[in-house]
Parts: structure tokens; C-alpha cells; sequence
């Protein structure tokens, strides 16, 4: 059985979830928000030394969040530089801005990307010993 099969699956197709009259930007936050506690719980859930064998299927979940994450920034990065396309409120060299947040952006999304490919070598680095950290 595949780690991520243990997750029960959403009721709803995440690629075209209604927002069931939710404004989308708190949706987002709330989901980011929901990431945060999540990341929190499980920096305190690993400090014991008992929490190795859980190593493998942690790393397996981190490969595919940090996937989304770096997809999730890119959407919002391709959102934020059309809305500053035709800005209302007047604002100084938006052209220069609107580049920095790009490239910033960019560059975010990427690092996410990169740290995804970096934790599946690190699962395939643990593959030789994963029956040593995963005896109890």
C-alpha cells in the first residue's frame, strides 16, 4: 500500500473546486494557514527519536507538497502580475515592481520544485536502510 493511498482522498476534484460563495483569497488563506499548523505539528512530532520510522512516508508527502506548494505559487504569481497589469490604484514604476515580483516569484517557485526533487533523492538515498530505520 502506497503512503499517500493511507490519506483518505478529497470528496471534490481540488482542479475544480467549487468555492461554495467563499472569496478565494480566504479560501487560500485559510488554506495556507492550515499548511502552517501542519508544518508546526509536525517539527514537534519529529523531535523525538521514535519518530524515525515515520522518516520514509514523511519525506514521500513532503515530495508531493512541495510540488503542489511550487505549482500553487506559480498560479498565484501568474494572477498577481495580471491584476498589476491594469493597476487601480496609482503606484510608482509599476513595470520595475511588477518585474521584482516576478523574478522573486519565479525564483520561489522554483526553489520549491528543486526542494521536491531534492527530498525524492533523499528517499531514494534511504531506500538501502529503510528496513533498519523502520524496525521497531
Amino acid at each position: 500500500m502506497s503512503v499517500l493511498s493511507l490519506h483518505e482522498p478529497p470528496a471534490v476534484d481540488l482542479d475544480r473546486a467549487p468555492h461554495g460563495g467563499r472569496d478565494p483569497a480566504h479560501l487560500a488563506y485559510d488554506h495556507a494557514a492550515a499548511l502552517l499548523t501542519s508544518a508546526r505539528a509536525l517539527e514537534v512530532a519529529t523531535r523525538d527519536p521514535g519518530a524515525v520510522p515515520a522518516l520514509g512516508p514523511t519525506l514521500a508527502c513532503l515530495d508531493v507538497s512541495l510540488d503542489a506548494l511550487a505549482a500553487a505559487v506559480e498560479r498565484l504569481r501568474t494572477h498577481a502580475l495580471e491584476r498589476l497589469a491594469d493597476p487601480i490604484l496609482p503606484a510608482e514604476d509599476m513595470r520595475a515592481r511588477r518585474a521584482e515580483i516576478a523574478a522573486d516569484l519565479a525564483r520561489l517557485a522554483g526553489l520549491l520544485a528543486q526542494s521536491a526533487e531534492t527530498t525524492a533523492q533523499a528517499q531514494r538515498s534511504l531506500a538501502p536502510v529503510a528496513d533498519e530505520l523502520t524496525v521497531i
